[in-house]
C-alpha cells in the first residue's frame, strides 16, 4: 500500500470515530459533541503543509468545535485512571496546542515558555521521524501517520469514556454537571461583543476589546464558575466589564502627545500634566483625544 493511500485510509478511519463519537454523545445527552470546523483537512502537498494544516484541523476540532465538551470528558479520564493511565490521550491533546503555537506564533526561545514548546516539538519530531527538525517529505509523512494515529487513539479513548458514563452508577450525576459546564461556557466573541457595546456606552470607544478580554479572561470565568445556578450572561458580564474599564483607566493620550502638543522636553512636568489629564479624563470618560488636550492645555494656561 503506498503512503497516499495509507494516509487516505487514516482519515477515512478517523472520521469514522469522530461519527461514532457524535452518535454516541446524541445517544447519550442529545447534544453534539463536536461543532462545525471550517478548515478543510481532506488533502495537500507537499508532506509539510499538509502536516502543518492537519495540525490546525486538530486544534479546530479540540480546541474550538469541541472545547467544553473535550475537555469535560479528559476531565473524567484524568479522574478514572483505568481511561488513559498513562496519560497518554492528555499528552496528544496538550501536543495539539503546542505544535499549532511552534508553527503559528512568532516564539522567543529567550523566554522560558516558548523555549519548552520548541523543545517538546523537536524532541516529538525525533521520536517520530529521528529527526528534530523533518526536511524531506518522507519524514514529514512519518510524523503526519503518527499524529492520525495518535488521534485515531484519542478519539477512541473519548468513545470509551462515553460508554463508562453509560454505564457509571453516577451517570445522572455525571450528565448534570456536563450539562452545566456546556452552559456556563461562552465563547471569545461574546465577550468582544459586549466589551464594545459596554465601552461605547461609557463613551470608550477606543478601547481594543481583544485585549481587554485577554487580560480578564480567567478573572472572569472563575468569578462566573463561582456563581449559583442560572445567571444572564450579559447582565454579569456587563458588570464584570464596567469594573474593569473603571479599575483601569486607559487614557486615549500619552506623554509623547503632550510633549509635542505643549512643546515640553520630557520630565516631572509630563507626570504631572498626565495625572491632571487623568482627573479631567474621570470627570468626562466621553472625551475624545482632541478634547482631551484641548481642556489640558486650558487648564495649563490658566495655571
Amino acid at each position: 500500500m503506498s503512503t497516499s493511500d495509507f494516509l487516505k485510509q487514516m482519515y477515512e478511519n478517523l472520521f469514522s470515530k469522530k461519527d461514532d463519537l457524535e452518535q454516541k454523545v446524541l445517544l447519550l445527552n442529545q447534544q453534539n459533541f463536536f461543532g462545525q470546523v471550517s478548515l478543510k483537512n481532506t488533502e495537500g502537498t507537499p508532506a509539510e503543509y499538509f502536516f502543518i494544516r492537519t495540525v490546525s484541523w486538530f486544534y479546530a476540532l479540540y480546541y474550538e468545535a469541541g472545547r467544553v465538551n473535550v475537555k469535560f470528558l479528559l476531565e473524567q479520564q484524568k479522574a478514572n485512571k483505568d481511561l488513559d493511565p498513562e496519560s497518554r490521550f492528555a499528552k496528544h491533546y496538550a501536543l495539539i496546542s503546542k505544535l499549532r503555537t511552534f508553527f503559528q506564533h512568532n516564539l522567543v526561545y529567550s523566554e522560558e515558555h516558548d523555549s519548552s514548546i520548541k523543545v517538546h516539538c523537536e524532541q516529538w519530531f525525533k521520536e517520530q521521524c529521528g529527526l528534530i527538525e523533518p526536511i524531506e517529505d518522507q519524514n514529514w509523512e512519518k510524523c503526519l501517520l503518527n499524529l492520525l494515529k495518535d488521534a485515531c487513539d484519542f478519539l477512541e479513548s473519548l468513545i470509551k469514556c462515553i460508554q463508562y458514563i453509560e454505564q457509571d452508577e453516577s451517570r445522572d450525576e455525571i450528565l448534570l454537571k456536563w450539562e452545566f459546564q456546556r452552559k456556563r461556557y461562552h465563547p471569545p466573541h461574546e465577550f468582544h461583543k459586549l466589551i464594545k457595546i459596554v465601552a461605547t456606552d461609557m463613551g470608550r470607544d477606543h478601547i481594543d476589546e481583544v485585549r481587554l478580554y485577554n487580560k480578564y479572561k480567567d478573572e472572569w470565568d472563575k468569578k462566573l464558575a463561582s456563581l449559583n445556578g442560572d445567571y444572564i450572561f450579559e447582565k454579569q458580564v456587563r458588570k464584570l466589564i464596567e469594573i474593569a474599564l473603571l479599575e483601569n483607566e486607559i487614557l486615549p493620550i500619552d506623554g509623547t502627545d503632550i510633549m509635542e502638543d505643549f512643546g515640553l522636553p520630557p520630565g516631572r512636568q509630563i507626570g504631572q500634566l498626565l495625572a491632571k489629564a487623568k482627573n479631567i479624563y474621570n470627570a468626562a470618560p466621553y472625551l475624545s483625544r482632541e478634547k482631551l488636550l484641548e481642556k489640558l492645555a486650558e487648564d495649563y494656561a490658566n495655571e
